[in-house]
């Protein structure tokens, strides 16, 4: 094998590709990442989008991923060319002739006796390793049946000469889906792999294109050693068919067949939205999860690989629209699942609830009432209490928390190739893994269970007051009496670490509190929350519900809103003076301490009681802002109360340094920081992260306000 490359290296081979084709190419990541795949597999992709959005550029990347492209300059640095014509890119038209495509006449041959009536086709198609054909739909009919045997044998009829065509990969590119009635339905077959092309989405990926300028795009020494070969796909072939597709990647094939059969019925899906994946096609979609599998190191198809079924089964708009639910229903369907026998737990806090009922409450009147001789006894009440939560709480606590690790340990082990997959959308590991986070939740509330029963006996209005030898020192601090709506803490810009990688943060202003039910009824007009309160944060808002707050908040006090657009498309222009939310860098640096940081597990204190409202202080309720101790800055309730919004879509961490990070530049979720009043304390550290739909709202989120400071 040419360049042969073991399970071991193959992953960080493609990861290390990864880095050098993304280069400068902000926001292109799901394009290229398809195009390598589809390179690798040797089959063809097209590209939708209007014009500008880097399609052309995407495809002379996947060819820099090659090193026969490569030649040494004059200061013995590696240089991409396309001078061997082993590239061929052309924007078609309706005039578009096969010589242009095919290369010229050769008028030697003519005058040859006998004549021959061939082609040149060095520096064309028929010689090309990689090809980019942009607005294919426009060509004639004669360019477009040419590929078609181009495509679908690697073959090129050269007068009486059939030769072979050396091409790994065809990207195509349109602003427009094929035309109906005009015979293109087996050409747009051809095209594995369909992906739309955008424009850049976030204002940060917006500027750095408009301001980039004309960097040199160059491989470093480490890039350079893991470039692939025009060989190694031809002969990469035969170790990919030996890749086996998995008894559930089957499975997932088979529900998918089956759902798209039963959308059929569908008097929505008659006709011309009817789907349709010929048996070829599927055939060629599992060649495609095959080469997945293949390039992150593994010899069996998994079910992050089937995810990529996405791009591949839709022919209309309309497809394209709701593939994406189908893939993810079907994934939840046929995910990892844990089986989650709660029941021993469950009887031992129905037997724990007997006890309390016998050792702390008496029968009157067939009802169960507090036993006055206990709940006025200090002593004993103090007594059965200890006895109550050693032999009882504890050891059920232990069950819960043994059960919490088993379940963690367990997704752990199992995303983790899922995590690790380079070509499937990573909310699709979320969506596999989904019936092991909700056997988690069960156990969470089976807690919740346990706590309530134990509140019967030692809630905080039931436990008489300590003595002053014994009673806790309460920190030294004074609640803010001072307007609860937009003050704001300064923050100057600084560094913090996270995950061993340095996060830099420029400066910024920060709400001290959360927004409060009484600014927000003021902007708003109206209070959707659960615990009513005017100096209480408001909760039962949405990600939406928060960006539309600070929308409003800006205009009311003359300052230029921050956001744009509206449903998925928002976008955030960080330059603006106005309100918005915080990055969740910015909200973590601030959570931290920011320059004047303690390293605190919480914000501004390792005990939690000090500065935060959580499960086991909060009497399942929120509590209005600034009751508690405020962290280094002055900032309030960053740990417990309600969890905050930030402006960030959820993914993974990126393992580099970075400097004002923003998140991923688009996703599903988006991220929430700090613990509410209903979580445990590991819940409410700086660093714990949650995320949900921007659409989701509960009694356990609400938001603060940022604003961008002009300080450097």
């Amino acid at each position: 094998m040419a360049n042969q490359i073991t399970n071991d290296d193959i992953k960080s081979k493609i990861k290390t590709i990864f880095a050098y084709l993304n280069q400068n190419l902000y926001g292109k990541e799901e394009a290229v990442r398809l195009a390598l795949l589809s390179a690798v597999a040797n089959e063809s992709i097209f590209f939708m989008g209007p014009p500008g959005t880097a399609k052309s550029m995407i495809s002379r990347r996947i060819a820099a991923a090659f090193s026969d492209f490569y030649k040494k300059g004059e200061d013995g640095k590696l240089k991409f060319t396309t001078e061997d014509g082993g590239y061929f890119e052309y924007l078609m038209n309706e005039f578009s002739t096969p010589d242009e495509i095919c290369g010229p006449i050769d008028l030697s041959a003519l005058n040859e006796k006998p004549s021959r009536y061939v082609r040149q086709t060095k520096g064309y198609l028929p010689s090309a390793n990689v090809a980019f054909l942009d607005e294919i739909w426009k060509s004639g009919p004669a360019i477009l049946n040419t590929l078609l045997t181009i495509i679908n044998e690697k073959k090129f009829h050269n007068g009486s000469k059939v030769e072979n065509v050396p091409l790994v990969s065809l990207a195509a590119a349109s602003n427009e889906l094929p035309e109906k009635d005009r015979g293109l339905e087996a050409l747009w077959d051809r095209f594995v792999l369909r992906v739309f092309v955008n424009p850049v989405e976030t204002e940060d990926d917006f500027f750095k294109v408009v301001d980039d300028g004309n960097k040199d795009f160059a491989p470093t020494a480490e890039q350079a050693a893991s470039l692939l070969k025009i060989d190694d796909v031809a002969s990469w072939q035969a170790e990919i068919n030996k890749v086996t597709l998995s008894d559930e990647a089957k499975e997932v094939i088979s529900a998918i067949r089956k759902e798209l059969a039963l959308l059929n019925t569908d008097e929505n899906h008659k006709d011309d939205e009817a789907y349709y994946v010929s048996d070829r096609r599927w055939k060629k979609i599992v060649h495609i999860l095959k080469t997945s599998a293949f390039l992150n190191g593994r010899n069996a198809v998994d079910l992050m690989d089937c995810s990529l079924i996405e791009y591949a089964i839709w022919n209309t708009d309309k497809q394209h629209d709701e593939v994406g639910g189908i893939i993810e229903k079907i994934l939840k369907q046929n995910g990892i699942s844990f089986d989650n026998d709660t029941q021993k737990i469950e009887d031992d806090i129905k037997a724990f609830d007997k006890y309390v009922d016998k050792q702390f409450y008496i029968k009157s009147n067939n009802k169960l009432k507090k036993d006055p001789k206990v709940f006025d006894t200090p002593d004993l009440l103090k007594l059965r209490s200890n006895k109550a939560d050693s032999e009882w709480y504890e050891r059920i606590s232990t069950e819960i928390k043994d059960s919490l690790k088993e379940i963690d340990d367990f997704k752990t082990e199992q995303e983790k190739p899922f995590k690790q997959n380079h070509f499937s959308a990573q909310k699709y590991c979320d969506v596999i893994m989904s019936t092991v986070k909700a056997a988690s939740e069960q156990i969470e509330n089976l807690k919740v269970e346990l706590d309530k029963v134990k509140d019967r006996y030692s809630s905080e209005k039931n436990v008489p007051q300590a003595s002053s030898a014994t009673e806790k020192k309460q920190p030294n601090y004074s609640a803010p009496k001072a307007n609860l709506s937009t003050e704001m803490i300064a923050v100057d810009g600084g560094i913090f670490e996270r995950e061993g990688y340095d996060i830099t943060v420029s400066s910024f202003e920060i709400g001290k509190f959360p927004v409060t039910q009484k600014l927000y009824q003021s902007i708003m007009g109206k209070n959707p929350s659960n615990f009513k309160g005017e100096n209480r944060p408001v909760e039962c808002v949405s990600w939406l519900d928060a960006v539309e707050f600070c929308n409003a908040l800006s205009k009311k006090d003359g300052l230029s809103p921050c956001y744009s657009g509206r449903g998925s498309s928002i976008k955030c222009n960080f330059n603006a003076n106005g309100y918005r939310l915080p990055t969740e860098a910015e909200w973590e640096f601030a959570a931290r301490g920011g320059n004047q940081s303690d390293g605190y597990e919480y914000s501004g204190s390792d005990d939690l009681d000090e500065v935060g409202w959580f499960k086991y202080n909060s009497r399942n309720e929120t509590h209005d802002v600034g009751q508690k101790k405020p962290n280094e800055l002055g900032i309030y309730d960053m740990s417990g109360n309600v969890w905050e919004w930030c402006n960030d879509w959820y993914d993974d961490y990126e393992e580099v340094d970075q400097i004002n990070p923003l998140g991923a530049s688009s996703g599903d979720y988006h991220v929430f920081r700090s613990g509410s009043w209903s979580n445990i304390d590991d819940i409410c550290t700086v660093s714990c992260r949650n995320y949900d739909d921007p659409g989701y709202s509960d009694v356990h989120l609400g938001f603060r306000v940022v604003r961008s400071s002009s300080k450097k």
